[in-house]
């Protein structure tokens, strides 16, 4: 993902706003259209070949509280321009709650960068053993632990207001992998099955692992891509210079009407 384009956005926006607040506007426009742009670049045209495995979303997160810093940095220096010691020691305090966040948020997400979260899968299917082992009654896997605010709650708040505010305060029940993991599967699918291969090589660099792109080079009559074809071949890279060859102006002609026809040609992913 390119951030370039969003941190001439938001990042400036976030750290002006204490000085100008209607920069939040212009930026809330702004990254509206980049994200109009963005998506249909996603699903039609870009084609990822390597996966971010949601680092991405960390590292947007970290470049949001560069803006915020930034902006709680500013106030401190205006306020004390100002000799405001009420603002100030305010907005000190918001900075250390700042930094704990920061650190906190840290520690949360920095193991789910470094490890695979396999050990969710070991878990569901080693809890309903543990459970008879210790005689206690066995739960559904696909029913979350019953909320605390949705249980003092019942029959004294709303529903449509209870529920809310429920996902809100306990995200650890109804944002955990246990209770969304029935939006991502279909019980019609059957578990795909690796091997052992595939196993080894799946976090590795796709340098490392794909397949070597085939060399395409001109055609000319002194015979020096065919010379360079062997020795390539004897260092493992496919070469070849079918479909390309040279005018009489030294220019490369190649069949630029049916790109079918091009030896290097693949057939497009389609999403």
């Amino acid at each position: 993902m390119d951030y370039s384009l969003i941190h001439a956005d938001y990042l400036p926006a976030i750290a002006y706003a204490c000085i100008a607040p209607l920069v939040l506007g212009f930026a809330t426009i702004g990254i509206f259209l980049y994200y109009l742009s963005y998506r249909y670049n996603l699903l039609f045209v870009i084609q990822t070949k390597v996966d971010t495995k949601g680092e991405s979303y960390t590292r947007a997160l970290q470049h949001l509280l560069t803006g915020v810093y930034l902006s709680e940095l500013c106030l401190i220096g205006l306020f004390g321009l100002r000799q405001a010691s009420g603002p100030s020691v305010l907005m000190i305090i918001l900075l250390i709650i700042t930094v704990v966040y920061h650190i906190t948020m840290n520690e949360h997400l920095g193991p789910l960068e470094r490890y695979l979260p396999a050990d969710l899968q070991a878990e569901e299917e080693e809890r309903p053993l543990l459970e008879a082992e210790e005689g206690s009654a066995t739960q559904d896997i696909d029913n979350h632990p019953e909320s605390q605010i949705e249980h003092i709650g019942r029959g004294r708040v709303p529903d449509r207001v209870l529920e809310p505010v429920a996902k809100f305060l306990e995200p650890h029940i109804f944002a955990s992998h246990q209770a969304l993991k029935a939006w991502f599967e279909d019980p019609r699918d059957e578990p795909p099955e690796y091997s052992e291969e595939e196993l080894r090589t799946a976090y590795l660099n796709p340098a490392l692992t794909s397949k070597t792109p085939k060399l395409w080079l001109v055609r000319d009559e002194m015979g020096i891509s065919e010379h360079e074809i062997q020795e390539n071949e004897k260092e493992g890279i496919p070469s070849t210079d079918e479909g390309a060859t040279l005018d009489q102006k030294n220019r490369v002609v190649w069949p630029v009407d049916d790109l079918t026809k091009v030896p290097i040609f693949k057939m497009p992913v389609k999403y």
